[in-house]
Order: structure tokens, then C-alpha cells, then sequence
């Protein structure tokens, strides 16, 4: 099995009270088949997606990326995929460009030096060396997009 989810459930605390993002969602995906997620606008799709990539956690249930956890093996577990999200919510829009690269990268176990010399390397390739340190809220949405595609891990 490539991908499993078992009764995911994820929930969030706004002003207004409690919002159920998940509730008890479980997909089995193997080798070859295709898979769309459809649904309006705040029915879950890119919670669920970030919860099997372990970029946020469920409240409740359990994911296994050809059989790795991404909680807890998250190394291992993201080499075996790669992802692009749509919109901007994929990036933190208070930190720099750099500052962006820097942290994915942490997240996918890239020693702390290595990360710094290949993300000033990207940086320099997609033309963005000298906005390095600007937030990238303050990038235009193609430019974010542009680097979005390299934090894919």
C-alpha cells in the first residue's frame, strides 16, 4: 500500500468555536491508481493532504506513507513523496525567502549548513538572491509560486 489513512480526524479552535476539518477520513491508495480530492472551499482537502505529508498533525487517527509514519519518521517518509499545494498558505508569509527554505528544509532532516548552501544556490537560480531576506508576503503570487515548487520535498 502506498498510502493509508485510518479514521483521521482534525479539528481547529477559531473565535467562533470549534471547526471539524476531519472527521474519521481513512483512504487506502496503491501503485497505479488516481485519486482527486473535490470539495468546496473549507471541506478539508489540504488538511487532509498535510496531514499525510506530516506537515500538521490529526487529532486522531494514523497515516503510513509506504508503510512509514510521517510523525515519526518523517525522513524517511516524505523521500517517498513530493507535493506541491496550491494557494499560499504553503509558505509562511513572515518569513524571508530564506528564512522559508531554511525551515523546510529542517523539517525534512537536511543538516543546517547543507541546507544554507543549497538554498542560497536556489535562490540564486531562480532569481531571487537579492530578496532573500524580504518576507515573502511581500512577493508576487507567481514568485511565490516559484519558490513554493523547490520547498516540494
Amino acid at each position: 500500500m502506498l498510502i493509508t489513512a485510518q479514521r483521521l480526524c482534525k479539528s481547529y479552535r477559531t473565535g467562533r468555536g470549534t471547526v471539524n476539518a476531519l472527521q474519521e477520513v481513512s483512504l487506502q491508495l496503491q501503485a497505479g491508481e488516481i485519486v482527486a480530492l473535490l470539495g468546496p472551499n473549507g471541506a478539508g482537502k489540504t488538511t487532509f493532504v498535510k496531514c499525510l505529508l506530516g506537515l500538521i498533525y490529526p487529532d486522531s487517527g494514523e497515516v503510513r506513507l509506504c508503510g512509514f509514519d510521517p510523525s515519526c519518521q518523517p525522513c524517511e517518509a516524505l523521500a517517498q513523496v513530493g507535493a506541491i499545494l496550491e494557494g499560499g498558505r504553503n509558505l509562511y508569509w513572515q518569513l524571508s525567502a530564506l528564512e522559508n527554505l531554511l525551515f523546510f528544509a529542517g523539517i525534512a532532516g537536511i543538516p543546517q549548513r547543507v541546507a544554507r548552501e543549497r538554498a542560497t544556490r536556489l535562490l540564486e537560480q531562480l532569481g531571487l538572491a537579492h530578496r532573500q531576506h524580504e518576507v515573502v508576503g511581500n512577493f508576487s503570487r507567481g514568485m511565490q509560486q516559484k519558490a513554493l515548487g523547490y520547498l516540494a520535498p
